[in-house]
């Protein structure tokens, strides 16, 4: 049975906008539209978005099952889950990428991990520094985090080739300019000296050479296909939160451009845009031909 849904959609923008200040606004709007609307699902699309979903359902929309997607993992640390609330919680690995950064560059022993001043950059850092603090006995790890972009794009120019960088995310720089993330990415992989490698799969394609990442491709579908059983009915507290799984995964192309070793990865890595050789792109046409021209030769 093919069933129409209508999709109402709410931005509360918080990365660029103090939720503190805006969020009584938000919450005086949302009861005015939707008040004597029907809604049988409601969908908190990142960690702010859950958080103002539970802090305010009973205002907002009472008895509504609340479904969450694109919230990492340790949310729950800083704020446990209602029975009645199911999602897909992202996996992030930093040490993960840290540990392929290695495999591939055993030689380094500096990496730099850049971050930007925005909420949402502090974040990163801050899961960063954390999970990275195993490692500060073997590796000397900084943080250019106080920094302006074009400040960051001269400082990595200068990196040895030795050196890992890894991205995390610059919403905002020092001064508090705004900047588009890929573009970010692009620049600093454009400049950069040495391999710079990423948490999340949208920056691949951009420069970075890869890292332990999830599939935010395979993460939508999850989403996708939990919302679907919330529709038919199923209850979110029977069937409580997933979690999406990481996988390493690299661009064959920054493989080559920085000598880096395919050998030298993990068997399950995930190995992107790679370029087929003139025998893998037309076996076919060249077995053909090479058949045609033996004929030939056999009939002369």
């Amino acid at each position: 049975t093919v069933r129409s849904i209508q999709f109402f959609v709410e931005i509360l923008d918080t990365v660029d906008f103090n939720g503190a200040v805006t969020d009584k606004e938000f919450l005086s709007l949302f009861q005015k539209k939707y008040r004597g609307q029907h809604v049988d699902l409601m969908l908190a699309v990142g960690r702010d978005a859950l958080t103002f979903a539970q802090c305010y359902r009973e205002q907002l929309l009472p008895s509504v099952p609340i479904m969450f997607y694109n919230v990492a993992e340790d949310f729950i640390q800083k704020r446990p889950l209602e029975p009645d609330v199911s999602g897909v919680f992202l996996k992030f690995d930093v040490a993960g990428t840290l540990d392929l950064a290695l495999r591939l560059q055993p030689d380094a022993r500096q990496p730099f991990v850049i971050g930007g001043a925005a909420e949402y950059d502090k974040n990163w850092l801050r899961r960063a520094r954390e999970t990275l603090a195993p490692y500060h006995g073997e590796l000397s790890i900084s943080y250019l985090n106080e920094l302006t972009l074009p400040e960051i794009l001269e400082k990595v120019k200068q990196f040895p080739r030795d050196t890992i960088v890894l991205y995390l995310s610059m919403a905002r720089d020092a001064t508090g300019r705004a900047y588009p993330s890929q573009s970010v990415v692009k620049q600093i992989s454009e400049a950069s000296g040495a391999p710079v490698y990423g948490v999340m799969d949208s920056n691949l394609g951009q420069g970075i050479v890869g890292g332990v990442m999830p599939s935010f491709a395979l993460h939508g579908r999850m989403a996708g296909e939990l919302a679907a059983r919330l529709l038919a009915g199923e209850q979110p507290g029977a069937i409580g939160p997933q979690v999406s799984t990481v996988r390493p995964t690299v661009d064959w192309r920054q493989l080559r451009r920085w000598g880096l070793s395919e050998k030298l990865l993990p068997p399950e890595t995930v190995v992107e845009f790679r370029e087929l050789t003139l025998w893998e792109e037309y076996r076919w046409e060249i077995v053909a031909v090479a058949a045609l021209l033996a004929m030939e030769t056999f009939l002369v």
